[in-house]
């Protein structure tokens, strides 16, 4: 899947950003904490929509809250990215709201997270 970053392109404050440039910038929330830094997308195989930036993750204890992939990268949702710049801003609210529904289903599923699970409608 290394192929998209050469072509997708997503858009940010009336400007459009190549993917493969945002490797290895840092992402935090919206009062400058680090989160980590961006090391890969998760990209749906059927139509080529960004899903989730997996991140490296700094040492903070506000990380542990985030779902991880097999490799232990942090797995932040498309929708929760308020602001792409020289970092990657997240919106806290919106993270507060996707680790909410996060743990719901894993109450309802009796599973751990460890993938992103792409929401049908808009949380806009």
């Amino acid at each position: 899947m290394r192929y998209f970053l050469q072509v997708i392109r997503i858009e940010s404050d009336s400007s459009i950003v190549d993917i493969k440039d945002l490797i290895g910038i840092p992402i935090q929330d919206e009062k400058g904490t680090s989160i980590g830094k961006v090391v890969d997308f998760i990209i749906n195989s059927r139509d080529g929509r960004l899903l989730a930036v997996c991140i490296k993750p700094a040492k903070n204890p506000l990380v542990e809250k985030f779902p991880r992939d097999d490799k232990g990268a942090l797995l932040i949702p498309i929708s929760v990215i308020k602001s792409i710049n020289n970092t990657l801003t997240i919106a806290e609210e919106k993270m507060r709201v996707f680790l909410i529904k996060q743990k719901l289903k894993e109450d309802k599923n009796h599973t751990t997270p460890s993938t992103i699970v792409e929401s049908t409608n808009d949380e806009g």
